[in-house]
């Protein structure tokens, strides 16, 4: 799943709930809230979220429940529910737009105006994902329209997207051969 990519938890972590706050400065709190979890013993601790990002994980939740997951009311609440526009979604998007085209010439079919006028808009819009001074893409928080600047392999999907430069192709080849950067000893 794409729910506990680095950039998601990094953005959820500003929306956690007061009860989370709390608990994440009061141990006891942490225990109540720890004991109540049905998972805690099945699944060993480093296979599953945290008890702050699981009950942080219900607060959004709730907060999308309750607007009826209307998209227009979600990015209307920018102070409840986290909106990420994903490095790796729109990657794949992109890629998946250009076979579309080459699908739609090979058949002589016309692509509806408005998709058409939207696939456009894709490679520009995506664009916007880079930061040259690393050399990578990353998703962005809808609401504060800034990078969330969380390497992972999400980023290298840029590559397959097809619409980023020669440039920028090599920046993030050689953020692969470094070691550094993933934290891994040899690069990925």
């Amino acid at each position: 799943g794409m729910d506990n990519t680095p950039a998601w938890v990094a953005v959820n972590h500003r929306y956690r709930p007061k009860v989370v706050i709390d608990a994440e400065r009061s141990p006891e709190l942490m225990r109540k809230l720890e004991a109540s979890r049905k998972d805690t013993r099945i699944v060993p601790a480093d296979e599953r979220i945290t008890t702050s990002e699981l009950y942080t994980a219900y607060a959004i939740q709730t907060a999308l429940r309750a607007r009826n997951y209307d998209i227009g009311k979600i990015l209307a609440s920018p102070n409840t529910i986290p909106a990420l526009q994903d490095v790796a979604f729109n990657a794949i998007l992109i890629r998946a737009n250009q076979y579309l085209r080459a699908i739609a010439a090979e058949i002589d079919e016309k692509i509806p105006e408005p998709l058409a006028e939207a696939m456009a808009k894709a490679p520009a819009a995506f664009a916007q994902l880079y930061d040259p001074e690393r050399g990578e893409f990353f998703s962005r928080d809808y609401h504060s329209r800034e990078l969330v600047k969380e390497s992972s392999a999400a980023g290298l999907l840029a590559l397959y997207s097809g619409v980023i430069s020669a440039q920028q192709a090599a920046k993030i080849v050689a953020n692969i051969h470094n070691p550094d950067r993933f934290g891994t000893p040899y690069g990925i």
